[in-house]
């Protein structure tokens, strides 16, 4: 009985003396490479974070800018886009991953359109005014991380998702009592770009992001 207690307390005193082993990083930046070219210009940081062994929270924010994707009416872009994703990842390599998506778009620009007085049946053509959308979506993204250096510290996410969008449009400096003209506008853009009224529409997500743990790092 005192042989297997000594070694018991041999034993104890030998972990607590041997160095604990550093924790893998949680935290992880990184940007999105594509967003120059993305149907609205988008720059802004990606960041991410470890709760457990099996997921992760991430997330993106930044600033939506006008580019020669849009319809050539909208000058004076202001806005910006936020997603939130919560991971489930893959074990042991945790290298795949599943994610629900939260997409939120906001942004404002001057335009020219129709507007019509559904009383006096007036319309008033090509009027200036200030327009603001906001973009609500979900969906389930599908990624694969894939690590660029020996530690696991750099890597590229590469998703692919679909969903749903409902896009609510409000205008702004127009006479009292004229709305929109109520018909799809196809002028001034490319098919990424055509200016609906608000409407529920499917989309698919494909992206990729740069992205560096940050921390000591342990292999996972």
């Amino acid at each position: 009985m005192k042989k297997c207690l000594s070694i018991v307390l041999l034993f104890s005193c030998c972990s607590m003396a041997a160095p604990a082993q550093s924790p893998e990083p949680k935290l992880a930046i990184g940007f999105n490479p594509l967003g120059i070219i993305e149907s609205q210009l988008f720059v802004g940081p990606t960041a991410s974070y470890r709760m457990a062994p099996k997921f992760e929270v991430w997330t993106e924010i930044g600033a939506i800018i006008r580019n020669n994707y849009m319809p050539k009416e909208w000058t004076n872009m202001q806005g910006f886009r936020f997603i939130l994703q919560a991971r489930g990842l893959s074990h042991p390599n945790k290298k795949g991953f599943i994610a629900a998506e939260f997409r939120l778009k906001n942004f404002s620009s001057d335009d020219n359109r129709d507007f019509i007085n559904q009383r006096t049946r007036d319309t008033l053509h090509n009027l200036p005014y200030r327009q603001n959308q906001i973009i609500l979506g979900g969906g389930i993204i599908f990624g694969f991380k894939n690590y660029l250096n020996k530690k696991h510290t750099l890597y590229l996410e590469n998703t692919l998702g679909f969903g749903g969008k409902q896009r609510f449009t409000k205008a702004y400096k127009i006479p009292a009592g004229y709305a929109f003209r109520t018909y799809e506008d196809f002028g001034g853009g490319p098919g990424l770009s055509v200016k609906y009224d608000d409407v529920a529409l499917p989309y698919i997500s494909l992206g990729t992001r740069l992205m560096w743990r940050i921390g000591k790092n342990k292999r996972g």
